[in-house]
């Protein structure tokens, strides 16, 4: 009986350390992602009325800052001379992307490292 207690527990040991691998593998870096696209000079367009992107800048928590957001109430003219029609809408490269995006969708659009 002992010796299947031991191979238990050593089984919920590995199982684990194996989640916290992958878990600290798999972990999204906000504030590199966050300096990179500020780096590449992303922008993300928006509105403060706009749930979208409240959303969008939750995501980012405390890393936001570092985000080159244009808030397109205050500054009506430099949103219309973009083209911006929809909130959020983030520019990348020259390229606007519509709505909420994953960082995902961050990383593939600029190039920037998820981890």
């Amino acid at each position: 009986m002992e010796k299947k207690t031991i191979w238990i527990g050593l089984a919920i040991i590995l199982i684990i350390a194996l989640s916290v691998f992958i878990y600290q593998f798999n972990k999204i870096d906000v504030e590199k992602l966050s300096l990179c696209l500020k780096e590449k000079q992303a922008k993300m367009y928006g509105a403060y009325w706009c749930p979208h992107c409240q959303n969008q800048k939750k995501e980012f928590g405390e890393w936001f800052k570092n985000i080159n957001y244009v808030e397109c109430t205050e500054k009506e003219l430099e949103c219309t001379k973009a083209g911006i029609t929809g909130y959020p809408t983030w520019e990348i490269q020259g390229q606007k992307y519509p709505g909420e995006l994953s960082f995902k969708q961050l990383a593939e659009f600029s190039g920037c490292p998820l981890n």
